[in-house]
């Protein structure tokens, strides 16, 4: 996992844990990593080359940000990265920093924030499942190998990570299957599941090459979707719901795109 993924899971878990009344204190490096991170997004893209302590404080607010008790704990870990100066007025410089930088530093800040086992293991059960909805079975496995955790202790973590929003999760029991929700449908997991569960490794291979080509472009026409995917593996994908076919009208046509879900 690159930086950049690994900062986007932050500031998405982040997100999360707001809505959550005791996320914040349980997932305390994950809450500090990714209110900083944004935070630093919002001061630089203001167009200003400094910003006086009223417009930082305005630029906490407007994120959610209790100016009196979490603004200088994001503030200290900004300065201590290099990314900003501050001025003995409280006056702020933002240095160098983009959207993509913005996602490296949140990853950076999650590390020295000596994150907790069930903290990493929130990283990597996300990432797990944004490839393909995964049973709670092998999940629990995964996480328990990977993050040493108990058995105990896993089930636990498990039941937090959908009940926070980290993850979806669709059935029951050893039924259930977690998997992201930004790109797997709620009440279609299972199925999405047995189809790319039934793929040649040749399909696979065809499938990840598509999806990069998505990630980066955010949509690709269908005509050449289906020549990079071939029919018959377009004709599943599709009946799995794994991807969307948006049409477009305007004065030369009917143009279709595929997308992921949302």
């Amino acid at each position: 996992m690159d930086k950049q993924t690994k900062g986007a899971w932050v500031i998405h878990h982040g997100r999360k844990i707001s809505g959550d009344q005791r996320g914040a204190s349980e997932y305390s490096a994950i809450d500090l990593a990714a209110k900083a991170a944004s935070l630093l997004v919002r001061l630089a893209e203001s167009k200003q080359a400094d910003l006086n302590k009223s417009q930082v404080v305005a630029a906490a607010r407007i994120g959610g940000l209790n100016p009196k008790t979490e603004l200088q704990a994001c503030l200290t870990q900004l300065q201590g990265r290099r990314v900003i100066d501050v001025a003995a007025d409280g006056s702020i410089s933002v240095i160098g920093v983009t959207g993509r930088t913005a996602l490296g530093h949140a990853s950076d800040l999650f590390d020295e924030n000596e994150p907790q086992p069930f903290e990493l293991a929130s990283i990597g059960l996300a990432e797990l499942t944004s490839s393909a909805p995964v049973g709670v079975k092998a999940a629990s496995e995964y996480i328990g190998d990977t993050y040493k955790l108990t058995k105990n202790d896993t089930s636990d973590f498990l039941g937090q990570a959908y009940g926070i929003g980290f993850v979806d999760a669709e059935g029951e029991g050893d039924d259930r299957l977690l998997f992201n929700g930004n790109l797997f449908r709620r009440n279609t997991a299972q199925k999405t599941k047995k189809v790319l569960d039934s793929l040649t490794p040749a399909e696979q291979a065809s499938l990840q090459q598509f999806e990069q080509l998505l990630k980066v472009k955010g949509a690709v026409v269908a005509t050449h979707a289906k020549k990079m995917l071939g029919a018959l593996l377009l004709s599943k994908l599709q009946s799995a719901a794994v991807f969307d076919i948006n049409v477009v009208s305007n004065e030369a046509g009917e143009h279709a795109f595929m997308t992921s879900p949302g």
